[in-house]
């Protein structure tokens, strides 16, 4: 029997190196997409969360194509799963910067990191957010004309059926 070396690097290094190195945007757009209790197995979803966020060169930072990002999706599942709804980012970052980095003031560091994180992450997600909502206001005003020959409509039935029942009675 010959020993073999386990060249997979574990989800905490893969995680904290991401975090550390492109500050933690990606991480950040794709916990904001595992928001549900039970986030979903389908790894091309997180990536487009990462594209609805970020740049295309935000998105693929270190990377040559798309599915070089698999092993940081499958690390922020595992984690998510992990550490449960809530806040798993600052808890595995913390563990990340204790196991693995050894940092006596863990708890400051993970701290700062995670806020200059968000304070980066949220105008992003402020832009998507408003882009939607303007979409959104769009298809309500062109769906307002058939609206309102709705509106007529029904309410010509209506005094219709009114008449017919006054009449009747």
């Amino acid at each position: 029997m010959t020993a073999t070396t386990n060249t997979k690097k574990p989800t905490l290094v893969i995680f904290g190196e991401e975090f550390e190195k492109f500050g933690g945007l990606r991480i950040l757009s794709i916990a904001n997409t595992m928001h549900d209790e039970d986030p979903v197995a389908d790894w091309g979803y997180y990536v487009d969360s990462c594209y609805r966020y970020l740049t295309e060169e935000q998105t693929l930072a270190g990377c040559e194509k798309e599915e070089d990002l698999d092993p940081l999706i499958d690390a922020c599942y595992t984690l998510r799963m992990e550490y449960g709804h809530g806040a798993w980012v600052a808890g595995a970052l913390l563990d990340y910067l204790r196991a693995v980095k050894c940092v006596d003031n863990a708890v400051a560091l993970r701290d700062r990191m995670v806020a200059e994180a968000e304070q980066q992450f949220k105008p992003l997600a402020n832009a998507y957010h408003c882009e939607r909502i303007r979409e959104y206001i769009e298809s309500l005003k062109e769906r307002i004309p058939m609206l309102e020959k709705a509106l007529r409509e029904s309410e010509q039935q209506l005094t219709a059926m009114q008449e017919e029942m006054a009449q009747a009675a």
